[in-house]
């Protein structure tokens, strides 16, 4: 399975899992992704996901991985657990 396919067996995971979500109050107008509704429900199913699996030992992980717009170390830590070991379009990891 190469890099793009795991992407999008990822995203589609993801899109059917049934969950529903609605914005989070934090999120700032200035915000590209709370603008883009698409990518707002993707950020924030990795950080949902992500707390599912983690909030036993981080229970306000969901918050703090969607804080400040996606870019903090929370979000970065979510993203890598999901990321594929070797992808063409990112490289090694």
């Amino acid at each position: 399975m190469n890099g793009l396919n795991h992407l999008l067996f990822f995203l589609l995971i993801v899109t059917f899992a049934g969950f529903s979500f609605s914005r989070p109050d934090h999120h700032s107008r200035n915000c590209k992704a709370y603008r883009r509704p698409a990518l707002n429900e993707v950020l924030t199913r990795i950080c949902l996901l992500c707390h599912e699996m983690f909030s036993v030992d981080q229970p306000n992980l969901a918050a703090e991985c969607s804080s400040n717009c996606f870019r903090n170390p929370a979000f970065n830590k979510c993203l890598n657990f999901f990321r594929p070991k070797f992808s063409p379009f990112l490289g090694s990891t």
